[in-house]
């Protein structure tokens, strides 16, 4: 038998391997609270418009909304390409 070609497993459970299983996660947890801001934001802004009689607060809502999505897709896009830069590594 030829033992001396066999090379020992890796093991990668460090740090970085923490990162790399961990960070997708946390990219779908971030999209999915930007699209559940924007739907508060929106229903928050629907029920004070509503309330005021002003179309302002409807306003006042969807943007609120746009503001944490884009906020959550910024980090979400961030995460990833940190993610990719590690996998790469």
């Amino acid at each position: 038998m030829d033992q001396q070609n066999q090379t020992p497993a890796k093991t990668s459970f460090g740090i970085t391997g923490i990162l790399v299983k961990l960070l997708p996660i946390l990219v779908i947890v971030f999209l999915a609270l930007g699209v559940l801001a924007f739907v508060y934001y929106s229903i928050s802004g629907i029920v004070s418009a509503a309330r005021a009689d002003d179309f302002g607060w409807f306003l006042d809502g969807v943007v609120s909304g746009i503001q944490r999505l884009g906020f959550n897709l910024f980090a979400a896009a961030v995460l990833a390409g940190i993610s990719k830069r590690i996998e790469k590594n």
